[in-house]
């Protein structure tokens, strides 16, 4: 068994990756022997070569078979793979509409739908139907990690997400389109799916997700996210980078450089962005204020 230590990192980097990671990202608190025997006691699930998951799996299997439905919303989304703010607290199970389970629905989230066959995949919703399905009922950041997740895995495009929500009936349409006028495949996890969906909140500001940043046409860096207008950097700290030397001397480098080149820089760990969130749209919200004040004045000299 992995010391503890170990099995701490890799449960706190899965839990800010959105409980899916790849084994590259992975590698840096563990190596290859140490996860394989955490996926043979059971601590993690394999879901594709090279990719890891938290064990949802195998329950929320039973519990569809148990009710004769299929796994929808954050269990489907989790089955796919698809990374997300918080993993379900019990199995989201649809089951069509009419249908009594009695007992056998106990600890389950029921939804009563008749869903068509082309939204079935097996035991769960297909990946358009699940990110849709989340789009209509999950808070908007929870919803937009879920559909940035999808576009990026390429398990969806654009079009089919935007098709989709013009599709949708009337209720829980408007929030389907938002997540799909917003979701964005460039999105790196779910740090920074949260944290442009709190941007998003925020008059004034307009932010590009892993925007390339130039000066007189020389490299200066990827960001997180951006706004060009307004010269502001957000980025979103993850834990995996923590105590790399390397990474930490060229984080100082990049963010330095940016700051000489008259760019504000506001970084944001997992605890400010998944928790206290409010202090986040405070301070963007500051600093916003700040720099349009600031475009305002060189506007008019």
């Amino acid at each position: 068994m992995p010391d503890l230590q170990t099995h701490a990192a890799v449960s706190r980097l899965l839990t800010e990756r959105g409980w899916v990671a790849s084994w590259g990202e992975l590698r840096s608190v563990a190596d290859r022997a140490t996860l394989e025997r955490l996926v043979a006691d059971g601590h993690l699930h394999r879901i594709a070569r090279g990719r890891y998951a938290a064990p949802v799996e195998i329950p929320a299997r039973l519990a569809a078979e148990r009710v004769a439905g299929v796994a929808s919303y954050r269990t489907a989304a989790q089955h796919h793979g698809l990374a997300m703010k918080w993993l379900p607290s019990r199995p989201s199970i649809t089951v069509p509409r009419g249908r009594s389970v009695g007992a056998r629905g106990e600890g389950l989230h029921l939804s009563h739908r008749s869903l068509p066959s082309a939204d079935i995949d097996g035991w769960v919703t297909t990946p358009l139907r699940t990110v849709a399905d989340c789009a209509a009922t999950l808070p908007f950041d929870e919803a937009l990690t879920i559909a940035d997740s999808a576009l990026r895995s390429r398990l969806i495009t654009p079009a089919q997400l935007a098709a989709r929500a013009m599709d949708w009936p009337a209720r829980g349409r408007q929030r389907v389109s938002r997540v799909a006028r917003h979701a964005d495949g460039r999105s790196s996890g779910p740090i920074e799916s949260v944290l442009r969906a709190i941007c998003l909140q925020i008059p004034g500001l307009s932010v590009t997700p892993q925007a390339r940043i130039e000066r007189d046409g020389r490299f200066l860096a990827t960001v997180d996210l951006a706004d060009e207008r307004l010269r502001i950097v957000v980025e979103a700290e993850g834990f995996e980078f923590h105590g790399d030397r390397e990474g930490f001397d060229r984080d100082c480098h990049r963010y330095d450089e940016l700051v000489a080149d008259g760019w504000v820089v506001l970084r944001f760990t997992w605890e400010h962005v998944m928790r206290r969130d409010r202090w986040v749209a405070r301070i963007l919200a500051a600093t916003v204020a700040h720099r349009m004040t600031l475009v305002e004045l060189g506007s008019s000299a």
